[in-house]
């Protein structure tokens, strides 16, 4: 019996989060995407303004998001050892796979 080809359609390579207006997710020089959020005002008496910007939210959505095809490739892997142990576990994995891949 063949084998079903098991290729990911994202682009591969190593998804990084480079600093830009927001944030960009790069392949060297690759732009694959773009996070901007609403940077939450601090005030902050030691700046010249009186305040700065958090923009840590934004920044743990770029990681998060560059993460992706890594954490995707590990749930494909773990699905036949996890339904071997725990099939309601195996099929949160085949649906959050599925909805990775846009099924």
């Amino acid at each position: 019996m063949k084998r079903k080809e098991n290729k990911m359609k994202h682009t591969q390579g190593k998804w990084e989060v480079e600093k830009t207006i927001g944030y960009s997710i790069k392949i060297g020089d690759k732009y694959i995407a773009g996070v901007h959020g609403q940077e939450n005002k601090i005030k902050d008496d030691s700046k010249a303004l009186g305040f700065r910007y958090d923009d840590s939210e934004t920044i743990a959505n770029a990681n998060l998001i560059a993460s992706s095809p890594d954490m995707l490739k590990i749930l494909k892997d773990a699905k036949g050892v996890v339904s071997l142990t725990s099939p309601s576990m195996a099929d949160k994995i085949k649906n959050i796979i599925a909805k990775a891949e846009g099924k």
